[in-house]
């Protein structure tokens, strides 16, 4: 059985001096579910009031400290959304239909890339070189003969 979690939080959640209680939780629930698949969606701007410059800074800067958390973890991904003001409402508060359908196709492709199988061969470290080169700058024979590794295309999946 698979699971993912999808965690889009808004621009609502983000209140005065609230932004450090936001990454608290958010890390915390990210390191503790470590058995699930998370995505976290990255907290659109704000286009509606009047101070935007000082709450898109905070947004920013919180959006930055949750991407650095999502990297560290393997099993948790960041989703981008696009700033642009024609995926917003009128109110420029929420998504539009488009924007909706954009964010949906987002995580859509994002779980879809989950399932993939990733056919990876492992690198083949080529001793049967090495082996010459010693042989031409130290003038000496080797008693016994090398072999070049096995490579598997099994190795390491996921």
């Amino acid at each position: 059985m698979f699971l993912s979690l999808v965690i889009c939080s808004g621009t609502n959640d983000l209140a005065t001096n609230t932004a450090t209680l936001a990454f608290q939780n958010i890390s915390k629930l990210v390191t503790s579910n470590n058995h699930t698949h998370i995505i976290l969606i990255n907290i659109p701007h704000r286009y509606n009031s009047t101070n935007t410059n000082t709450r898109n800074y905070a947004i920013e800067k919180l959006n930055k400290k949750l991407e650095k958390l999502i990297k560290i973890s393997p099993h948790a991904g960041f989703l981008k959304t696009e700033q642009n003001k024609k995926l917003y409402t009128k109110h420029r508060l929420h998504f539009n239909r488009i924007g909706k359908q954009y964010l949906l196709h987002q995580i859509a492709t994002n779980i879809y890339s989950l399932f993939i199988y990733k056919t990876t061969s492992p690198i083949s470290l080529g001793w049967n070189k090495i082996e010459t080169l010693e042989s031409n700058l130290l003038n000496r024979a080797t008693t016994h003969n090398r072999k070049a590794p096995i490579t598997r295309s099994t190795d390491f999946l996921w």
